[in-house]
């Protein structure tokens, strides 16, 4: 293991669960079937890992090229599909309800990561990834015009106030922190490599750069 990357773990006792995956994306830990479950984007399909007994099974599949994934208050599964381009809930019996698949009557982009607050907002980011070729969906223009974050909150979607529009940075990745009291969006350039934290506050008109994290351009980051 490298150096650099041994200083962000506890220590070198790392065990792989899987290999196999063509881009591996999203684990959620479910404690209630004490499994992980993650997307295999490309693969249009989500596996499962059961602790107990070191088994890897398919979870859902076609998954409508499923990205990001991350439990509710309920414990029901929150999953950001890059096909159908929406934000969706696994209910108690399976079936698949739909959160948010428009903003203004236009369609997302691609939905990529999610999260939830205390509250049970859900906020999740909508880069450009899935529409720009035909491997997941058909290649096509952004009707919403732009990369941004959103909460739904009570059926109702809000479209975050974003200060980072300006340095062409796309929200990629989202956080809750652990004291509950704001979110963390993680702000990609691809041709520049360049990573940046941004805080968001919940009166979604709030928006603050944190930290950059990484400007090293012989890295891509994801």
């Amino acid at each position: 293991m490298p150096d650099k990357f041994s200083k962000l773990i506890p220590n070198n006792s790392l065990v792989k669960l899987y290999s196999g995956t063509i881009w591996a994306e999203g684990p959620v830990w479910i404690n209630s079937l004490s499994s992980l479950v993650w997307s295999d984007v490309r693969s249009n399909k989500m596996l499962i890992y059961n602790s107990n007994n070191g088994s890897v099974n398919t979870f859902r599949e076609p998954s409508s090229f499923n990205n990001g994934n991350c439990l509710d208050n309920e414990q029901m599964l929150i999953s950001c599909q890059h096909e159908n381009r929406r934000v969706v809930r696994q209910e108690s019996d399976g079936t698949i309800s739909v959160i948010a698949d428009k903003f203004e009557g236009k369609l997302f982009n691609s939905p990529n990561d999610v999260a939830v607050k205390s509250d049970g907002s859900v906020w999740f980011t909508d880069p450009p990834y899935g529409i720009l070729t035909n491997e997941e969906v058909k290649k096509s223009k952004s009707e919403i015009g732009g990369n941004h974050v959103y909460r739904v909150d009570k059926n109702t979607i809000k479209l975050c106030k974003t200060y980072y529009r300006a340095t062409k940075l796309i929200p990629q990745v989202i956080e809750l922190t652990s004291t509950g009291s704001g979110h963390k969006v993680g702000l990609i350039n691809p041709r520049l490599s360049l990573v940046r934290g941004y805080n968001v506050g919940f009166a979604v008109s709030d928006a603050s750069l944190s930290q950059t994290i990484s400007g090293n351009k012989r890295q891509v980051f994801d």
